[in-house]
C-alpha cells in the first residue's frame, strides 16, 4: 500500500472515531491536528538572489509555465485550487481579489505578495512559495526569516554562493538549514564555462553541514525534457540534475506524511475499543478519493514583512568568513549521470612535532544529518537545584491557575473574542518569562534553559499579537500550553536525575 493510500485509510478511520466519539474530549484537538496533517502540502520555499533561476524552478516544480519569461512578481504562495484565482496583498495591507491568476495583471498591480491558487496536480502534494526580495542584504534578510515560518523544505537558488549569500545563510534557523537543499540552478553554464566540477567541489567541502543536500540542476533543459505531448525525455530530464531533485522532494513528502500515518495509527488503535460518547459538534467526514484543496491562508502581515528584525549583518559575515576546513576526495561530475552526494568526509590529523606525543585530532564540525534522524550520544543532564525545582512548581502552579480559569471563561461565553485569548495567553508567557528572569538563581543551567525558551516565547507572542485574527490567538494559546508541558517535563526529569545522582 502506498503512503498516499495508508493516508488516505487512516484520515477515515480517525474521522470517524471523532465523528463516533471515541477520541475523547481532551485529545480531539490533537486528533484535529493530525487530520490536517494528513491532509497538509509540504511547504516548499524557494530563496536565493534575483538573477538565480527562482521563477525558472517555479515552474519546473508545477510542471506548468505559471511565470512566463520577462515577468517580474512579488514573493508569491502557489497553492492547489479547483479554479485559477489570485489574493493580492497590497503595501497598504488591503487585500485584493483576481478571479483569473493572471501573471500580467498581478505584476502590474505591484502587490506586496499575492497567493495564486491553481488546479495543478503537483501542488495536491506541495505548496510554493517563491520569496522575492531586491538585492539588499537587510531586504533580503527579513524576506528570509519572514519566510522561514512558513516553510518545511527550503531550495536556496544560487550561481555560486559567494561570500554575501554566506553571510545571509549563516542567519538562518538551524531548524531551516537541516531541511534545506542548495541548489546550482545555472549548472549547465557552469559546465559550458568548464567550471562545475570545481565549483560544485568547493561548495561541497565548506558547505555541506550547512545543507541537506547540494545540487546543480540545469533548469531550461529540464524544462524542455517535456515534450507537448505529454512525454518526457528521461535521459534528458536526468542529465539535467531534475530527476535527482524532484525524487528528493517528493521522498520528504512521503516521509513527513509516513510519520503523521503513524501517529493517526496509533491514536486510532488506541481508542478503537473505547466507548462512544455523544460530541458537540462532529468533524465532517472528508472523501477519500477526493483531491485535498487548500483554502487560502490567513492575510500576509505586511507589517512583518516590512519590519522583522535584522541580524548584524557585519557579524554575520564576520562569522561566516573561517569556514571548516573539511577535507574531501574530488568529486567527478559527469553530466549524463544523477547527482550522488559525496561520503562523508574527514579532517587530516595535525603533523605533530618531533619528540613529542602526537597531538590529538581535531573533531570537525559534522554535517548536518537533514532528514535522518540524528545519532544518539551520552548525555549528562545538568541537575537542577532545590530552589530550581521550587520555582517550576510554583511556575506551574499559577500557569494551571490561568488555564483553568480561562477554561472557565470559555465555556461561560460561547462569543469569546479571540483578542481576549491572545491577550490572555500573552499576559501568561510575559509572566512567566519575568518570573524566571528576576529568579535569583544562579549557576543552574536548567534554569538558564527555561529562561531562554520563555524570552523566546514572548518575543514570538509580541509578533503574534500584530496578526490580530483567530489563527494566531489559538497558535499564542498553544505556546502557553507547550511552555507549561516543558516546565513539568524538565522538573519531572530534573527530579529524576536528582534521585540517581543522590544515589
Amino acid at each position: 500500500m502506498s503512503v498516499r493510500a495508508a493516508a488516505d485509510q487512516v484520515h477515515l478511520a480517525l474521522n470517524d472515531a471523532l465523528v463516533s466519539g471515541k477520541i475523547p474530549a481532551d485529545v480531539a484537538d490533537a486528533a484535529n491536528a493530525l487530520l490536517k496533517r494528513l491532509r497538509q502540502p509540504v511547504r516548499v520555499t524557494l530563496l536565493g538572489l534575483p538573477g538565480a533561476g527562482k521563477s525558472t524552478l517555479v515552474n519546473l516544480l508545477l510542471n506548468d509555465a505559471v511565470i512566463p519569461d520577462g515577468i517580474s512578481l512579488p514573493t508569491t504562495q502557489y497553492v492547489h485550487g479547483d479554479t485559477p484565482s489570485a489574493v493580492m496583498t497590497l503595501s497598504d495591507g488591503r487585500r485584493e481579489t483576481l478571479d483569473k491568476a493572471d501573471p500580467f495583471q498581478i505584476a502590474a498591480a505591484s502587490p506586496m505578495f499575492v497567493e495564486v491558487a491553481l488546479p495543478l496536480a503537483a501542488l495536491g502534494r506541495i505548496n510554493v512559495l517563491e520569496v522575492v526580495a531586491p538585492a539588499v542584504l537587510q531586504d533580503q534578510q527579513r524576506a528570509m526569516h519572514w519566510a522561514a515560518k512558513r516553510t518545511d523544505l527550503a531550495l536556496w537558488c544560487t550561481d555560486n554562493f559567494d561570500r554575501s549569500e554566506q553571510a545571509l545563510w549563516d542567519t538562518m534557523p538551524d531548524a531551516i538549514k537541516d531541511n534545506a537543499y542548495l541548489l546550482l540552478t545555472h549548472a549547465d553554464q557552469a559546465l559550458a564555462r568548464g567550471e562545475l566540477d570545481h565549483l560544485l567541489g568547493s561548495i561541497r567541502q565548506n558547505h555541506a553541514y550547512q545543507f541537506n543536500k547540494i545540487m546543480p540542476i540545469a533548469t531550461p533543459s529540464a524544462i524542455a525534457a517535456r515534450q507537448p505531448d505529454g512525454s518526457v525525455d528521461k535521459a534528458m530530464m536526468q542529465k539535467s540534475g531534475a530527476l535527482t531533485l524532484i525524487s528528493s522532494i517528493l521522498k520528504q513528502v512521503d516521509a513527513r506524511l509516513q510519520g503523521a500515518v503513524d501517529e493517526a495509527g496509533a491514536m486510532v488503535a488506541q481508542y478503537k475499543d473505547a466507548p462512544v460518547a455523544k460530541i458537540a459538534e462532529p468533524v465532517a467526514q472528508m472523501p477519500v478519493a477526493q483531491e485535498p484543496v487548500i483554502t487560502p491562508s490567513k492575510p500576509v502581515n505586511v507589517v512583518e514583512m516590512k519590519t522583522a528584525k535584522p541580524v548584524d549583518m557585519v557579524e554575520a559575515a564576520a562569522k561566516s568568513a573561517p569556514r571548516p576546513q573539511v577535507k574531501s576526495r574530488p568529486v567527478a561530475i559527469e553530466p549524463s549521470r544523477p547527482m550522488q552526494k559525496p561520503q562523508a568526509a574527514s579532517a587530516p590529523a595535525p603533523q605533530a612535532p618531533a619528540a613529542t606525543a602526537p597531538a590529538a585530532d581535531p573533531t570537525p564540525k559534522k554535517a548536518r544529518p537533514g532528514f535522518m534522524p540524528k545519532a544518539r550520544t551520552t548525555v549528562i543532564i545538568p541537575r537542577a537545584t532545590p530552589e530550581t525545582c521550587a520555582a517550576y512548581d510554583e511556575a506551574i502552579a499559577y500557569l494551571t491557575k490561568q488555564g483553568r480559569a480561562l477554561t472557565q471563561d470559555m465555556a461561560a461565553n460561547d462569543n469569546l473574542s479571540s483578542d481576549h485569548l491572545m491577550n490572555a495567553s500573552a499576559d501568561n508567557i510575559m509572566w512567566l518569562s519575568d518570573y524566571l528572569e528576576d529568579l535569583s538563581i544562579a549557576d543552574d543551567p536548567v534554569l538558564e534553559k527555561s529562561r531562554t525558551r520563555a524570552l523566546d516565547a514572548a518575543e514570538l507572542v509580541q509578533l503574534m499579537q500584530i496578526e490580530k485574527n483567530d489563527s494566531a490567538a489559538l497558535d499564542a494559546l498553544s505556546l502557553v500550553i507547550q511552555l507549561k508541558r516543558d516546565l513539568e517535563s524538565e522538573i519531572a526529569l530534573a527530579r529524576h536525575t536528582n534521585r540517581h545522582q543522590a544515589a
